[in-house]
């Protein structure tokens, strides 16, 4: 289940028992409510199953504790975050920052639903400068909205234009005052590298203990820049891998040269 629930979740029956975008209230696997448009690529996963990816989400979750600080920057649905403000409490905070509009509105009365006053939904995007520009959504898969790249992957046969705000990362995230930030998740579509680069400071001052990514840049790993970044923070890589056996628990697999890499996109930092 840990590496076929999209192929489940895309069967065509269950797409067409859900094909009609509709909002509804759905219960996360690790608790929380949730509002997701179950027609939608990523909102179908969470609907069925519980979760987008339950792989990313219980490693988030594992590194936390009681009183921590996580950003989560390209939330999507919210099924991280929540996830998160459950495990940190009243005494941490998790910040979320997704710029599409109707996704974010949607998270805030997540946030709502559950009564996490420890959740600050942020609806603008994170870059290196103050801006705005044009955010490309897929008809039918939120998650593949991007800033940069064209949006014709996953089956979508049209997108819609919205224009949102950009802030630099490295102010932004000053202004906030935060007291620490322990884990990162980032999964903005391309612009990992420069979110990294604006944020390099508060990097180096907290040291988050986990930081997940995303990276699809077809060069060696250790040549992507978001990599050439943290490499200068001192930071070691892992590769988030599933064993295709049936019930067998997703692992990581450390990473120290090119060759390591395997097929797949999410990988994780860590402190040396």
């Amino acid at each position: 289940m840990y590496s076929g629930v999209m192929r489940i979740v895309n069967l065509p029956l269950l797409q067409a028992l859900v094909s009609t975008p509709e909002v509804v209230v759905t219960r996360l696997r690790s608790g929380p409510k949730i509002l997701v448009d179950a027609s939608d690529y990523c909102g179908r996963p969470i609907y069925w199953w519980g979760d987008y990816d339950s792989r990313i989400t219980r490693l988030c979750v594992d590194a936390l504790r009681p009183g921590d600080c996580m950003l989560d920057i390209g939330a999507n649905y919210g099924e991280v975050a929540l996830a998160a403000a459950s495990r940190v409490g009243p005494s941490g905070c998790v910040h979320a920052f997704e710029p599409n509009s109707r996704i974010a509105k949607l998270l805030y009365v997540s946030a709502e639903l559950n009564g996490f006053a420890n959740l600050r939904v942020h609806e603008i995007a994170l870059g290196n400068s103050d801006r705005v520009a044009e955010l490309a959504v897929p008809e039918g898969n939120t998650g593949a909205a991007s800033l940069i790249r064209r949006c014709e992957t996953r089956g979508s046969e049209g997108r819609a234009i919205e224009t949102v705000t950009i802030r630099d990362a490295g102010q932004f995230l000053e202004s906030l005052n935060l007291p620490s930030i322990d884990v990162v998740k980032i999964d903005v579509e391309g612009m990992e590298a420069e979110v990294f680069g604006s944020i390099h400071g508060l990097l180096r001052r907290f040291r988050p203990r986990l930081i997940v990514f995303e990276s699809h840049e077809e060069i060696p790993f250790f040549e992507r820049n978001a990599v050439r970044i943290l490499m200068g923070l001192a930071y070691k890589f892992s590769q988030l891998v599933v064993d295709r056996r049936v019930a067998a628990r997703p692992k990581t697999l450390p990473i120290t040269n090119d060759g390591d890499v395997r097929s797949g996109y999410d990988f994780l930092a860590t402190p040396n």
